[in-house]
């Protein structure tokens, strides 16, 4: 409601937007609202399909693997939230602007500037959480009722789920490249025929493989994945900007190379470190093996990307401050 309405009410108002109570069932604008939104709400519940994907299938389990996957799960849509649906949200006026002038090939231009800028920031953050899960856990949670047990149970899940992170923010920008020319159904039924057909893997990778609860997030995971390059490849299919697709995706795993290399520094350090601050109550030393162990892994990311080219971190950094100072 508030950023929805309250924020956007003073600009709504100084354009000359004025609100009049109607109630009319058949009116044309209505219908046509329905129709979009209707395919948009249901593909985008897709998308963020593994909350309910992993309660359903976690009746298999017990509750404490299914109380462990719930946090996991939150805390790695934390990260969709402000590496993905942050950059979409903002980039989504401007794609639609383009697309309603018809400059199909500047809109992909954003889009991918959008991607690139997403993965940059989410691929390596996601790595260290994945190495340093046990700590970041235990510094939210870890209190009360919440055991270091639930930490070993929780820890593996939020590694793996973390590991579609990137995916899932960049789903939320190629899935809006569909709703700028206002064609909500294609992306609804590509997500829904991707969530359906990993729907066995999960049964698979809980009994026959063992995995027992940890094979919802890998499944989650591998979906997440799947369901971004596929949408990804049919959107420059049809706009017909299938060099764009070839050099994201490209992009993608030089960042990954980059954040595996990072993430084997920070386990690195990590191993050297936790003896020292072992005898540390827990929260002392889960927040001091954090900093000392995340933070150079996440110089060494940044400043590789920028030393070989691959991302311009500082014009990165440029954009979001002035993004920031225009929100304050």
């Amino acid at each position: 409601f508030v950023g929805g309405i309250l924020v956007q009410l003073p600009g709504a108002l100084k354009v000359g937007m004025r609100y009049n109570l109607q109630f009319d069932l058949f009116n044309p604008d209505l219908k046509k609202f329905v129709l979009l939104s209707l395919p948009f709400i249901i593909g985008m519940s897709m998308t963020f399909s593994n909350e309910f994907l992993f309660r359903f299938f976690g009746l298999m389990l017990d509750r404490g693997s299914l109380a462990g996957l719930n946090y996991a799960f939150r805390l790695m849509m934390i990260v969709v939230g402000v590496f993905g649906q942050a950059f979409a949200q903002a980039a989504y006026p401007f794609m639609s602007h383009l697309a309603a002038e018809n400059k199909i090939a500047e809109m992909n231009r954003l889009a991918a500037r959008v991607i690139k800028n997403t993965s940059s920031l989410a691929i390596p953050f996601s790595a260290v959480i994945c190495v340093l899960s046990a700590e970041i856990i235990g510094i939210l949670f870890e209190r009360g009722e919440f055991t270091a047990a639930a930490t070993g149970t929780t820890a593996p899940a939020l590694s793996y789920y973390i590991t579609g992170a990137f995916a899932i923010a960049g789903t939320t920008v190629v899935i809006r490249c569909f709703f700028a020319m206002q064609n909500t159904l294609f992306p609804m039924i590509v997500s829904t025929g991707a969530v359906a057909g990993f729907l066995p893997l999960y049964w698979v990778a809980i009994g026959p493989l063992g995995l027992d609860y940890l094979g919802i997030p890998v499944v989650a995971a591998l979906s997440m994945i799947f369901q971004f390059f596929l949408l990804y490849f049919l959107w420059s299919r049809w706009s017909n900007d299938t060099q764009g697709f070839r050099q994201s995706p490209a992009y993608i795993i030089k960042v990954i190379i980059t954040a595996s290399v990072s993430a084997g520094i920070c386990l690195g350090i990590r191993a050297v470190f936790l003896p020292i601050v072992d005898h540390f109550p827990q929260l002392i030393s889960s927040s001091l093996t954090l900093i000392v162990s995340g933070t150079p892994a996440l110089l060494f990311s940044f400043i590789i990307m920028q030393v070989t080219g691959i991302q311009d971190m500082r014009e990165l950094y440029i954009t979001l401050m002035h993004k920031s100072r225009l929100r304050s």
